[in-house]
């Protein structure tokens, strides 16, 4: 379970709505992992952040990104570190393993 402030849970669920919104169909996935996914909630550590899409290139994961940076600059200052994967992406990191994978084996979904 997540132990997320007030300001980091508004900002999460603004971020989902807004993916939904402006990218109907195209997230699989929200992951949560680092020190939040093991329930350390800290301003010092970073709010690790994963969204899986079904598909898109660089241009659209980074569209994706910009949207919950832009979001957290509106007020919540989370100050998120996100991750964008496409589905293909993701397929191979799970087969070749790296940090990535391993850092996000641990982390909790938050769609």
């Amino acid at each position: 379970m997540l132990n997320l402030s007030a300001d980091e849970q508004a900002w999460l669920d603004e971020y989902r709505r807004q993916l939904a919104e402006q990218f109907p169909g195209l997230v699989e996935d929200i992951i949560i992992f680092g020190p939040y996914a093991r329930g350390i909630s800290d301003p010092d550590v970073d709010f690790n952040t994963l969204v899986l899409i079904k598909e898109g290139d660089r241009n659209k994961a980074g569209q994706v990104s910009y949207l919950g940076h832009m979001l957290d600059m509106t007020g919540f200052f989370v100050a998120p570190t996100i991750f964008v994967r496409n589905a293909a992406e993701w397929a191979k990191s799970k087969r070749d393993g790296g940090w990535m994978y391993d850092m996000v084996c641990d982390g909790i979904s938050a769609l």
